[in-house]
């Protein structure tokens, strides 16, 4: 909403923004805004690493609007199966591959592994698991409030194959500038 509005009067905002305009410029970055299926994403990748460029990682946002060449009887089945091969992606690159999911409805009691929407195999298939929750939301949807500026954001680690789970802390999201810091913090953002 900041950008949309063309504001330019958050100091910590306009920095970030060089500075991501600056990854971006310098290509340690690259953000392709398009709707890969998962077949094409894999050619793109083996392409671009056959060129000799040097991805640190992929980030998608979000698996369920991914989509496949490959004919699936139902919504389900086809997330399964892009979490398959996403997979098969990681394993062949050896690339980090960074996937947002949604939780389905019945998660206003807090997220579990159980709420991944359409989950196919996501579960099974990811190493890692974190939840972002935002209680907030979830109580204004019911009230249909919007006078919440500031809202916590519940983050906590529902699977991990190389550690443990259930770790939780809460940091705090300003709706008004899209900064995300630690709860307790009262200086400058730490994340943005």
């Amino acid at each position: 909403s900041y950008i949309r509005a063309g504001r330019t009067d958050i100091e910590a905002l306009e920095t970030g923004k060089r500075r991501l305009q600056g990854l971006v410029d310098s290509q340690r970055i690259k953000i392709i805004d398009r709707n890969y299926s998962v077949e094409e994403l894999y050619r793109l990748i083996t392409y671009l690493l056959g060129k000799g460029e040097r991805i640190g990682g992929i980030f998608i946002d979000y698996i369920q609007r991914m989509r496949t060449e490959r004919k699936t009887q139902d919504k389900r089945t086809e997330i399964a199966h892009i979490s398959d091969q996403v997979l098969q992606i990681a394993k062949e690159t050896g690339l980090p591959i960074i996937l947002g999911a949604q939780l389905n409805r019945e998660a206003s009691d807090g997220p579990s592994l159980t709420n991944l929407k359409e989950a196919g195999n996501l579960e099974e298939d990811a190493n890692t698991v974190i939840s972002v929750y935002c209680p907030k939301r979830e109580e204004e949807e019911r009230e249909r409030a919007e006078s919440f500026t500031d809202v916590d954001l519940d983050i906590t680690v529902l699977k991990n194959r190389e550690g443990a789970v259930n770790v939780k802390t809460t940091l705090s999201w300003s709706r008004r500038t899209g900064v995300i810091k630690d709860k307790e913090q009262r200086g400058p953002a730490t994340y943005k």
